[in-house]
């Protein structure tokens, strides 16, 4: 089978309230990948320190190095580990970001001139080598806030069309209470549940699930989206996402005849399972050759002299298409 597309969009499922932080379907998830500075692009997964907009995964232990200051805007962190502010070290964040302390992660300053803060609002704890530690949330007003009833993050909701299949594929940054997930697709202006994963309860690991939806017409667009479902029976929406059109692939090819002596000239690569037929005007099949894949400039030639004259039809068959071509035969 073929893989034809992708398409992806980012969201985590938190409150209306906060949604607006995640409405950027281009938003780019970043995860520390080991123990280390926080401006050192190696201690990030896509090699880069991170940037305004990005989902911030913490899952080891990352410093704010000495003297130095970092501002980002409209970021999401996710602290799973520790976050130390060294001596003097700052992180500055605007209005429309967050931060979520997981269960048994830590903040820390090395002294007391270390400090966290949004939009002006200091959230770090008094004293020098002093830490907090979690569960807990911070947005503009503070420790406490309110950021989701579902504590589910989806980090990415994607689509890959195949020739008789969509395959469904997310991945989440933690999960709290979750009990499993509906795939829902839109059927005829409605949505209808065509699917249920299970989910993994409470975990800040990162978790990746698949779902192939067998039924859908794969010549048309299909919508999706997540229902996520706690095990007290709350539950909320992902984004919407749209699968893409299976493209049908066709042979390019050049069929010659000289007499009974029959040439078949391909003139492109077509990797997939591709028969080449002869049958009868009543459709019995004289010649059938299969080739896992042809080639550019590969040919197929063979004689149909040991055949009566009459009519005959030349077949090309892929998986996803069939191309036919009539001949007279004179012998």
């Amino acid at each position: 089978m073929k893989k034809i597309f992708l398409r992806y969009s980012v969201k985590s499922f938190l409150l209306l309230a906060v949604i607006f932080f995640y409405n950027d379907s281009f938003a780019t998830t970043i995860t520390s990948t080991s123990n280390g500075n926080w401006t050192t692009a190696g201690t990030w997964d896509l090699n880069r320190v991170p940037q305004n907009g990005d989902t911030i995964i913490v899952d080891h232990a990352v410093a704010v190095p000495t003297n130095t200051t970092v501002s980002l805007n409209g970021v999401a962190i996710f602290i799973y580990v520790s976050l130390n502010l060294a001596n003097k070290g700052k992180l500055i964040l605007n209005s429309t970001s967050i931060i979520n302390l997981g269960l048994a992660a830590t903040i820390s300053r090395s002294t007391g001139n270390g400090a966290l803060t949004i939009d002006g609002t200091d959230l770090t704890v008094g004293g020098s080598g002093l830490q907090k530690t979690g569960p807990d949330q911070a947005d503009l007003s503070g420790w406490g806030a309110s950021l989701g009833t579902l504590p589910v993050s989806l980090v990415s909701f994607l689509s890959e069309t195949f020739e008789d299949k969509v395959e469904l594929k997310w991945e989440t940054a933690s999960e709290v209470n979750n009990d499993y997930f509906v795939v829902e697709r839109m059927v005829n202006d409605e949505w209808e549940a065509v699917g249920q994963v299970v989910g993994n309860g409470t975990t800040n690991q990162i978790n990746y699930y698949t779902y192939t939806d067998h039924e859908v017409d794969v010549t048309v667009n299909a919508y999706y989206r997540l229902r996520q479902i706690d095990f007290d029976g709350k539950e909320d929406l992902s984004d919407i996402i749209k699968s893409e059109v299976m493209e049908a692939q066709s042979h390019k090819y050049q069929f010659i005849q000289k007499g009974s002596l029959i040439a078949v000239n391909f003139l492109e690569d077509h990797k997939e399972l591709t028969q080449v037929q002869v049958l009868t005007a009543e459709g019995k099949i004289i010649f059938d050759k299969s080739f896992d894949n042809v080639f550019e400039g590969q040919s197929i030639e063979f004689s149909l002299s040991e055949y009566s004259g009459g009519w005959y039809v030349l077949g090309i068959i892929g998986v996803d298409n069939a191309h036919f071509e009539k001949m007279i035969l004179v012998n």
